[in-house]
């Protein structure tokens, strides 16, 4: 065998470890540097996927409230707007007694309530009470709100708030905080000729 090239002995020992090394590199860049990114890249995949099912999980626990809101819309979106047309005494009655609900779940106190004559606005009928109430400030801010906020819908077209003149509550240095207010409080019928 003919040999074309030979290195002396000095040299061979530096040549095997640079021609090691440098197919060490190559193997590092060609295979085991590619292999390391897709396992990196798989591994933010995986972590993507978690946070993904974390939340799907949070969903599942989730179902029953938003099942619940989901039915409370519904029944909300099925009550109606107008109040249903009844012989006018006991619509006058049940108005009173949607009010007087109203305002005491707001803590507020009735102290009267009576029926106003029906009108007609904006070619709709309305029945109406007028009545008496007493609390704080916010008891009453609150009981107006929660009137105009119900459904079927009521509207306060008059309002007149006093200082209350029970004992010791009047203005001055012992005032108590406690107010009155009287609040005309109109309901709207539904117009069957005008009920699609």
């Amino acid at each position: 065998m003919i040999r074309i090239f030979v290195l002396p002995k000095n040299y061979r020992t530096p040549a095997f470890l640079t021609l090691n090394a440098l197919i060490i590199t190559l193997a590092y860049v060609l295979i085991a540097k590619p292999i390391s990114d897709f396992f990196s890249q798989r591994n933010v995949i995986v972590s993507e996927q978690k946070a993904t099912l974390t939340r799907y999980k949070y969903y599942i626990r989730s179902e029953k409230e938003i099942l619940e809101r989901q039915s409370e819309v519904r029944s909300s979106v099925g009550l109606s707007e107008f109040t249903e047309a009844q012989a006018e005494g006991q619509l006058n009655a049940d108005l009173q007694g949607r009010v007087k609900t109203l305002i005491e779940d707001t803590g507020g106190r009735l102290r009267s309530a009576g029926s106003l004559p029906s009108r007609t606005a904006n070619g709709f009928r309305q029945i109406g009470v007028r009545v008496e109430i007493q609390g704080t400030l916010t008891a009453i801010q609150m009981a107006a709100y929660a009137i105009e906020t119900s459904r079927p819908y009521l509207t306060i077209s008059a309002a007149t708030i006093r200082p209350s003149q029970a004992l010791g509550s009047l203005p001055g240095p012992e005032f108590n905080g406690t107010l009155e207010a009287q609040l005309d409080v109109y309901g709207t019928l539904r117009d069957e000729k005008n009920t699609p």
